[in-house]
């Protein structure tokens, strides 16, 4: 199981910037450097419940407020991004 709290930290990078939830081109770049934070401090085992959780924690905590809606629509999109990119290392780190 992964620490939120460690997670949260990870994803700060990302968060911090006023457009994270824009969809502004640097954003992307932002998401992929907490993803690898969390992976290289968490490992590839992270479930998206984990990364959900550590997400809208983030985002509460380090991000610019936007509305209700607005956050939980970024927070499942990044979540299930989070999920298909980990799920993607994992299968094919056990492949080998």
């Amino acid at each position: 199981m992964a620490d939120v709290e460690l997670l949260e930290g990870c994803f700060k990078v990302w968060v911090a910037a006023d457009t994270w939830h824009t969809g502004h081109s640097g954003d992307d770049l932002r998401f992929h450097i907490a993803l690898n934070r969390a992976h290289t401090a968490c490992g590839i085992g992270i479930t998206a419940d984990e990364f959900e959780r550590a997400i809208d924690y983030s985002i509460q905590k380090h991000g610019v407020q936007v509305d209700t809606d607005t956050r939980q629509r970024r927070v499942d999109d990044y979540t299930s991004r989070a999920d298909t990119i980990t799920r993607f290392i994992r299968d094919v780190s056990t492949a080998r």
